[in-house]
């Protein structure tokens, strides 16, 4: 029972693509050009530019051992670069 409660409270890291990766985005102007990329099945989710990179294969898995994401209004426009904010 507590291997699937803790497997239920798994949270994505964040892993801000434009900051990594300033070459693959060209710059956004506002916040609804920001989003998180990933899959639920794994350990990451991507704040990034829309149409910029990075590729996700979309697999699927459980319900039960999906990853949390952040909420969407996290991943915004920060001086011109998608970035994830507290």
């Amino acid at each position: 029972m507590l291997l699937a409660l803790l497997i239920a409270c798994r949270v994505a890291e964040v892993v801000d693509y434009c900051v990594d990766e300033p070459e693959a985005c060209a710059g956004c102007m506002s916040d609804e050009d920001c989003l998180y990329a990933g899959n639920a099945c794994t350990e990451a989710v991507y704040c990034t530019q829309s149409g910029a990179g990075p590729s996700v294969i979309q697999i699927g898995c459980s319900e039960a051992i999906e990853y949390a994401w952040p909420e969407p209004d996290t991943c915004g426009c920060v001086e011109g670069v998608c970035r994830s904010t507290p």
